[in-house]
């Protein structure tokens, strides 16, 4: 077909502030429903210690991730195949963003049990709650530096590979 576009199209970079505008709503909406369920005589159930601790692993398979995909494409200056960067730039996006809906998540039933330490059911799902935020924002973090490392180099370089990726003919 000789009338065919090249498709086109740019990706935008996660913006902080809509990950933190996520955290603060879920954080909202959970703080509230701990609050209504409390109201009503519903208890929360015992939060998990696995959770905290598979997050944990998560955010560093991601970590990895993101320290591999620097090097190649930031010091070692090759290209990554386009499927593969893809896959690597939507696990960077989902993993920011369901980071940020965890720890909103999970530090709300933390600062909701907060004024209730005393009692040990409570005590322990504070912890928990507060180990998987932090297990969460690791994620998070891991995640946006993995978007960071998924970017395409300036063009500094007149070589092929380089301009053939940024569409350049």
């Amino acid at each position: 077909m000789s009338g065919e576009k090249k498709p086109s199209g740019t990706v935008n970079a996660t913006r902080i502030s809509v990950l933190v505008l996520v955290l603060i709503l879920t954080l909202v909406l959970v703080w509230l429903l701990c609050f209504l369920s409390d109201s009503v005589g519903l208890v929360l159930p015992r939060l998990a210690v696995l959770v905290p601790i598979s997050l944990v692993g998560l955010a560093l398979a991601v970590a990895i991730g993101a320290w591999l995909t620097y090097r190649t494409v930031w010091v070692k200056k090759e290209l990554l195949e386009p499927r593969p960067a893809l896959f690597r730039l939507a696990l960077a996006k989902a993993a920011s963003l369901a980071a940020a809906i965890i720890v909103g998540a999970y530090l709300a039933i933390a600062l909701y049990g907060l004024p209730y330490l005393y009692v040990p059911g409570i005590a322990q799902r504070f912890w928990v709650a507060l180990a998987t935020a932090g297990a969460a924002l690791a994620l998070g973090i891991s995640g946006y530096c993995l978007e960071l490392a998924c970017r395409v180099p300036p063009a500094d370089d007149s070589s092929q590979k380089t301009q053939a990726l940024r569409g350049i003919d």
